[in-house]
């Protein structure tokens, strides 16, 4: 009846259905809704025993909606065929922005699946897979999407199993990659390998400011190729190391060189910096002297316009 009710919704942008106990045959109910109702933006089914099978309903019937922009599905057990209409309806649908599947235990053949459809799609700006079991081969095809993704801003990977190989995959596409702003690779049991392989893709990357490693097995060769890394990028402003095992020093490097990114450090890289720009951030930094060391050692031609 509720979904009946929806046929005639003309306001309900977001619509959250949370331990319901709806089934697959709910599941074709709203999936009919849905294919009508074009002011539904934001659709959440968590923890409902849909099954595949209502997972498949709700992505064939999304493949004609044209307002959906956050697809949130908690579902354990999405198999292949399910990653494939879920796939299908990511190519057609060109407003969706982020797809989240959480807990879904999905694996790595379905996640290939699914990367080599978010790949083609041109409106994704955030991916979030949690506790699904991503094997070399599915490593290899998220590495593949990222290098021709142009719109993903956010990729979420927790709980997954990536190991060093696939940490060492995903580096490889991340590379090549120039829109992403935000990498969560908690609880991977990614070592040092691994840490050493994403810190080496990142170094110059242009758009990444997040990256975290918590819950990870990163111990202080990994923590010092962090460090490595930072001295050099101006970009990164958060990298999360809770309950690894990289020392004090190293974290209290990191941490030193996040905030001076997030203070502006940038500007110190900036070929045409305007004299103007650099005296704002200049002043903001009275109280944060390793930024304003950087600003005046790294900036002589400011020194000189300041004198002249």
């Amino acid at each position: 009846a509720i979904f009946e009710a929806l046929n005639d919704n003309t306001t309900l942008e977001e619509l959250y259905l949370e331990n319901n106990g709806m089934g697959q045959y709910a599941c074709k109910s709203l999936a009919c809704t849905l294919k009508t109702n074009n002011k539904i933006k934001i659709l959440h089914i968590n923890r409902n025993p849909i099954k595949s099978e209502g997972a498949s309903f709700i992505a064939e019937a999304l493949r004609m909606n044209t307002q959906l922009e956050e697809l949130c599905l908690e579902q354990p057990g999405i198999k292949s065929h399910c990653a494939d209409d879920i796939g299908r309806m990511i190519l057609r649908n060109d407003t969706l922005k982020s797809l989240q599947l959480l807990n879904t235990g999905l694996d790595s053949d379905a996640i290939v699946i699914l990367c080599k459809y978010i790949e083609q799609n041109k409106s994704i700006e955030q991916v979030v897979i949690t506790s699904s079991w991503i094997e070399l081969h599915a490593a290899y095809a998220i590495g593949s999407m990222l290098k021709r993704t142009k719109t993903l801003r956010s990729l979420c990977l927790w709980g997954n199993t990536l190991r060093d190989e696939g940490a060492i995959a995903l580096a490889d596409g991340l590379r090549e990659n120039v829109s992403l702003e935000d990498l969560r690779l908690p609880r991977n049991k990614i070592g040092d390998k691994g840490a050493r392989a994403i810190s080496k893709s990142v170094k110059e990357h242009p758009s990444l400011r997040e990256l975290d490693f918590n819950g990870n097995a990163i111990k202080e060769k990994g923590g010092k190729a962090l460090v490595d890394v930072m001295e050099k990028n101006v970009i990164i402003q958060r990298i999360g190391l809770h309950g690894t095992k990289v020392g004090n020093e190293c974290r209290e490097k990191i941490d030193r060189f996040t905030r001076l990114n997030q203070s502006g450090r940038r500007l110190v890289q900036e070929p045409n910096l305007d004299f103007n720009d650099w005296m704002h951030a200049l002043e903001k930094c009275t109280k944060d002297t390793d930024l304003a060391y950087y600003l005046i050692r790294g900036r002589p031609d400011m020194i000189k316009a300041l004198v002249i």
